[in-house]
């Protein structure tokens, strides 16, 4: 009987012991939650900045229908007139103005930038140093096109649109030429195109020769990926 006792004794208090452990690790979750919270509300807040940032892009590409831009005849005024007005202008790297298309609030899908100071106005008929096509995640955005290479190609059809033009030279990591004056360096996930960058090579060349070489990061893009 008294050993029955015991046990029984011992039961309680494992039970109790038990709980209490249990009261005080719910205590300590409660205080972290409590303490996090406002850590919590600030994640949240970027997650949906992030997140209707990325819809408005995906919503301007949508809206922009089918379009396929030719580098080797754009200007400002093309692109106003295939794109309509920039959304969004920014100052670039030292002199020089990027704008953009297909927007949210920080980032744009479509970047096209020219060589000059910011705040400067752009000659209608100027050709951009570089132009920047980017597909937001979790869309298919083949209706925008560059030189004739979609948004969600695979990277085999990229190569064989640059070779049908007679180029298709390739110069480095992800990296092939367009025609003689562009080349292409792109991005690709699971072999999808997601992100092209056209570089007007000629205009870059010139600007460092006639001592513009800082115009942008576009020239160490241009030499990085050349290497």
């Amino acid at each position: 009987m008294e050993i029955k006792s015991l046990f029984k004794r011992v039961v309680i208090d494992l039970v109790v012991v038990l709980a209490a452990a249990l009261l005080i690790i719910g205590s300590l979750a409660g205080y972290v939650w409590i303490k996090e919270r406002p850590q919590r509300a600030e994640s949240r807040k970027r997650a949906e900045t992030i997140l209707a940032d990325v819809t408005a892009q995906r919503n301007g590409l949508i809206a922009l229908g089918e379009v396929n831009l030719d580098p080797s005849n754009l200007t400002l005024a093309d692109l106003q007139q295939k794109l309509h007005q920039p959304s969004m202008k920014k100052a670039g790297s030292q002199n020089t103005t990027r704008l953009g298309w297909a927007c949210g609030q920080a980032q744009c899908s479509i970047w096209a930038f020219f060589l000059v100071p910011f705040g400067q106005e752009i000659s209608p008929d100027l050709n951009p140093a570089a132009l920047i096509v980017m597909s937001p995640p979790f869309g298919d955005f083949h209706n925008v096109a560059v030189g004739g290479v979609h948004l969600g190609d695979t990277v085999e059809e990229l190569v064989k649109t640059c070779q049908k033009r007679g180029y298709g030279l390739r110069s480095g990591y992800h990296r092939i030429s367009w025609n003689e004056d562009w080349n292409l360096v792109w991005g690709d996930v699971n072999g999808k195109i997601g992100l092209m960058t056209f570089l007007n090579e000629k205009m870059l060349k010139d600007a460092e020769v006639h001592g513009n070489g800082n115009h942008s990061d576009l020239v160490s893009i241009r030499k990085g990926d050349a290497k």
